[in-house]
């Protein structure tokens, strides 16, 4: 009996940590310009919705998709942020793959005199060092909110813009609202993994022949190709250096 409780309440904590609740007080929109590989250059729309003590970032598709079973189909960019108790939750659909990971992120911001008016908002520039680039981003002190899009937060104001030195990646505010949303997310079916796990897996999921079992052998050798061509048109990830 005491090993049937212990096993209860273990698959208790795992329902917890899967099941997440994001309780929004503003929701903006993003246009992100993101070179995702060799001559991929794609543009896509997000939703950030957020509050004091979590965040929600993902695909405009993704977000009309949630808890459809459809979530990561048709999005350049298949992943959701969470933000919730100081750690970003990051999960994704490849292929059939629902992967997820946790992860403490802190960039080292230098805030400098630099201003420049964002849709009408007044905002500073504050540089960083992560992940293999270097960022420039622009925050808005009137909106005292930590956050911004992807995982970039840390700043104490809301980040309106932000992008790498190459110019590779950017991430501009399109539109802001006040509005209270409560955002109750269904992640059980995601498998969590540490973060090198995670990239792994989805590297093996998304241009591994073996993540389309059942294939005729004589139509391998030419689909192979054409996942080399795709990882090609994808290889030059937001996280150059993921561990950075």
């Amino acid at each position: 009996m005491k090993k049937l409780i212990t096993i209860l309440f273990a698959l208790n904590l795992i329902n917890y940590a899967f099941s997440q609740t994001i309780y929004g007080e503003f929701t903006a929109h993003y246009r992100g310009t993101m070179q995702l590989g060799d001559n991929n250059i794609k543009n896509e729309d997000f939703t950030f919705i957020f509050g004091h003590n979590s965040s929600y970032f993902a695909s405009d598709t993704n977000y009309q998709f949630e808890n459809t079973g459809d979530f990561g189909i048709g999005s350049y960019f298949p992943e959701r942020f969470l933000y919730i108790n100081n750690t970003y939750s990051v999960s994704g659909q490849y292929v059939q793959t629902l992967i997820a990971y946790d992860e403490n992120t802190k960039f080292d911001w230098k805030i400098q005199d630099r201003k420049k008016l964002i849709n009408g908002v007044n905002c500073q520039l504050a540089t960083a060092r992560k992940f293999g680039r270097n960022w420039s981003a622009y925050f808005a002190k009137e909106y005292p909110f930590p956050f911004g899009p992807v995982k970039f937060g840390g700043l104490p104001g809301l980040v309106f813009e932000v992008s790498d030195s190459t110019g590779q990646y950017k991430f501009v505010i399109e539109d802001l609202k006040k509005e209270n949303i409560v955002l109750k997310l269904n992640l059980n079916n995601y498998k969590k993994l540490s973060k090198s796990n995670y990239l792994k897996a989805r590297e093996n999921s998304e241009f591994s022949i073996a993540s389309f079992p059942g294939m005729p052998v004589q139509q391998t050798k030419e689909f192979e190709k054409k996942l080399e061509k795709l990882r090609q048109m994808n290889n030059n990830p937001l996280e150059l250096k993921p561990f950075e």
